[in-house]
């Protein structure tokens, strides 16, 4: 919301005030955004009609069932592999990675995939990354085979997205099918993944906690990194196993009018 706002206040304010969402079953992909729908489309309702209804139903996972993909990724103390993959535009954040990235001590292989969307933006980001100091190494790899991004993201230690906001965030997934570990924002359904060891979800109000967990990863040797990775694969595989995603789909368009 905080991109192109007035634009999209004036969009909201314009389809409540001529109902254009009436009858309209909405689908949350978690309950975090379902608060985030019922905060701009229920609270201050013009209509004053009852609460919009909304299903909770996670996006489904591609088939697949287990994936399991060969260690490519070697960890040393000091050093890592970090990995940003997603569109460059500025709703992706990889200005505050690249910024994260300027005070971390130890040596860094930073590789970034995607699209160019936002090219004014790429020249931004691109002066940044003269800036960086020369224990950064920063690569633009282009776009990346959608067919071979888990194979990919096995090939690093982290994927560093602080992204200002995911409905889902299917690259964590597969970020996480790779076994790689994770490093974004509050902003996505993927919470508490350091109690799962899968990686570290953080406010964006909160670059210390970004600092003090680079440097932990940083830190880790071959050991510590492959007990993360596992728990990486197992929190993926956990999720795409899991029987109440189809459920939920299936009584969302149930409960849907036809």
């Amino acid at each position: 919301m905080a991109l192109k706002y007035v634009k999209k206040r004036l969009y909201i304010f314009l389809i409540k005030r001529f109902g254009l969402y009436a009858d309209v079953t909405w689908q949350a992909s978690s309950e975090y955004e379902k608060e985030e729908i019922l905060s701009i489309f229920s609270k201050d309702s013009i209509s004053g009609k009852p609460p919009i209804p909304i299903r909770v139903a996670p996006n489904l996972p591609p088939k697949g069932g287990d994936i399991t993909v060969a260690r490519n990724r070697p960890k040393q103390a000091g050093s890592a592999r970090i990995i940003f993959l997603s569109r460059i535009a500025r709703k992706k954040n990889l200005d505050v990675a690249l910024g994260l990235l300027k005070k971390v001590n130890g040596e860094v292989q930073f590789d970034i995939y995607g699209p160019i969307e936002d090219k004014p933006y790429w020249q931004e980001c691109d002066a940044l990354i003269h800036e960086l100091p020369t224990n950064i190494q920063v690569r633009y790899m282009g776009e990346a085979d959608p067919e071979q991004v888990v194979n990919i993201f096995s090939h690093y230690h982290l994927f560093l997205f602080p992204t200002r906001g995911e409905n889902f965030g299917h690259v964590i997934l597969e970020a996480l099918k790779g076994g790689c570990l994770i490093m974004t924002s509050d902003q996505t359904p993927w919470r508490n993944l350091i109690e799962k060891m899968a990686g570290w979800d953080i406010s964006l109000s909160a670059p210390d906690q970004f600092y003090a967990s680079l440097t932990y990863l940083l830190s880790m040797d071959d050991c510590v990194f492959e007990q993360w990775s596992k728990s990486a694969q197992d929190c993926a595989n956990k999720f795409s196993q899991d029987p109440h995603l189809v459920a939920a789909s299936r009584e969302l368009f149930s409960t849907a009018d036809v």
